[in-house]
């Protein structure tokens, strides 16, 4: 049986009050064979894969310039040509996941950047900021450039997509400090266990 995600629309102008009509999420299970471990897969929306593709330099421009009013520390702090980079490279993303109607390009992708942000020391607001910044660029776009007929289902993918992106970062985040809590307090057991056999040996010796 299907079934859908819900989705919200981010804190936009007017301009999105025709999209905030549509009550559904626009991803889905294509069938009962679909492991309930496996992301649901996006409806396909052809208007939308064709916008991503030909409208990528604008979106990417838009996105580039959200992040930077945003004045986020490590993001001020990194060369504009490789911030340009990071959003290329997650817009390709989303769109292979747009284009092929699945999730697992842009989710696979999303812990890859939290196992890298969270070692270079990222916060993770920080990269949900950027993520964001992308999402919004990208929404104008598609607000301003589809025809009403299609603008629900093309914004309800591109919500889905993100909406579930930045869930899967969350994770990430969460799994990556769980891990690192857990070394520190084995790293701290192994020290104390050292400790004592060297207070033991000393006491033995005198």
């Amino acid at each position: 049986m299907d079934y859908y995600y819900e989705w919200t629309i981010p804190n936009q102008d007017s301009d999105h009050e025709g999209a905030s009509k549509a009550t559904d999420a626009f991803a889905q299970h294509g069938s009962n064979t679909v492991s309930s471990n496996e992301p649901p897969r996006l409806i396909p929306c052809r208007k939308l894969v064709d916008l991503l593709s030909e409208r990528s330099t604008a979106i990417l421009r838009s996105a580039e310039l959200e992040l930077k009013r945003s004045h986020l520390r490590r993001y001020e702090a990194t060369p504009s040509n490789e911030v340009r980079t990071c959003l290329e490279l997650f817009y390709l993303e989303v769109l292979s996941s747009v284009r092929r109607c699945k999730l697992d390009p842009i989710l696979d992708y999303v812990r890859q950047i939290a196992r890298d942000r969270y070692r270079n020391g990222y916060e993770i607001r920080e990269v949900q900021v950027a993520i964001r910044s992308l999402e919004v660029a990208m929404w104008n776009c598609v607000s301003k450039r589809i025809g009403t007929g299609s603008i629900s289902q093309a914004l309800g993918v591109v919500s889905t997509v993100f909406g579930m992106a930045k869930d899967v970062l969350a994770q990430s985040y969460i799994v990556l400090i769980r891990d690192d809590r857990e070394t520190v307090a084995d790293r701290q057991r192994l020290f104390d266990g050292s400790a004592s056999l060297g207070t033991r040996d000393a006491a033995e010796a005198s």
